[in-house]
């Protein structure tokens, strides 16, 4: 009962200073103390239960956190906890834009996993290194990654994670062109949600499923797909999926030469990726910006955006 009141103390002060201050020095100093605690068992499950936690947004205290939990794991020969702090690791990496160390980082957890035979974490990882390969642009690999993962997530009956691993190959394909395959992956994953109640899942197809009758020129029925998407991602608080698909909105309403409107959403979209101090999404949106200007012949506020 003790460790219990020291681990809820622990993650209760962690938790206060990463949502009010967000000051990694002073959580910095908070872990290095409780570090000095006799007990290592201990620490490491504190510093799981705060990496899985949604509070943690400073990427430079959990990135310290997960190395600290990595020697721990080490020296402890925790394979369960070696996974989950290489996930981890993953995750951040890629909110950093590392894609290669993300990629290294979950392969070391899928490693474990075969090891260790938790076939679960292996659908999720096998996944997660479709994903890295997806981003650096290594197609044949990413789809190689996500199919594994659907083979075995079939296999165990893992219905949640044969709709993820069906989405990311359905919105693969659209990345490539293939809009049929695209269609017919991306149907089957919205219907494995549906049927377990993944509604945030479905926020995540229609906004896929959108892009491709926005190919099709069906503007309305794609912006019908976004407003549901959106609907759905802003009742979850999804901070990913909500700015993406407002984004999405601007370029269909820039299609409908709706620019006016088009602007209004890319200011939103751009307000929520400042506060999340993601410079890819505002890359982004002030390239998208900045081309709508170039369209209008508004060459001096187009120069500003890009060269912002």
């Amino acid at each position: 009962m003790k460790w219990f009141k020291i681990i809820l103390l622990f993650i209760s002060l962690l938790s206060t200073v990463v949502v009010h201050g967000q000051d990694s020095v002073v959580i910095k100093e908070l872990a290095s103390d409780y570090n000095n605690a006799s007990n290592d068992s201990i620490r490491l499950r504190v510093i799981l239960l705060v990496l899985n936690s949604t509070g943690l947004d400073d990427i430079d205290t959990a990135i310290y956190l997960a190395e600290r939990g990595m020697e721990l794991a080490l020296s402890q020969k925790d394979s369960n906890a070696l996974k989950s702090v290489n996930m981890s690791l993953s995750k951040f990496a890629v909110a950093r834009n590392k894609y290669s160390d993300a990629l290294r980082y979950d392969l070391v957890a899928l490693r474990i996993t075969e090891a260790i035979k938790d076939t679960l974490s292996q659908a999720v990882i096998l996944n997660s290194v479709g994903e890295d390969y997806s981003l650096l642009d290594l197609y044949e690999e990413a789809f190689d990654y996500y199919n594994q993962s659907l083979e075995l997530a079939k296999e165990k009956g893992y219905l949640l994670q044969e709709a993820i691993a069906e989405f990311n190959i359905g919105k693969l394909y659209l990345t490539t062109g293939e809009l049929s395959k695209a269609q017919e992956y991306l149907d089957h994953s919205m219907k494995i949600s549906q049927s377990i109640g993944d509604t945030l899942g479905l926020a995540y197809v229609k906004n896929e499923l959108a892009l491709i009758l926005t190919e099709e020129e069906k503007y309305d029925s794609a912006l019908q797909d976004l407003q549901k998407a959106y609907d759905i991602s802003s009742r979850f608080n999804e901070d990913i999926l909500t700015p993406e698909i407002v984004l999405n909105m601007s370029r269909v309403f820039v299609k409908k030469s709706l620019f006016d409107v088009a602007l209004i959403h890319y200011d939103q979209a751009l307000e929520i990726y400042e506060k999340q101090n993601s410079q890819g999404g505002i890359a982004t949106v002030l390239f998208g910006k900045g081309q709508l200007m170039t369209e209008q012949e508004k060459h001096s506020e187009a120069k500003s955006l890009y060269f912002r």
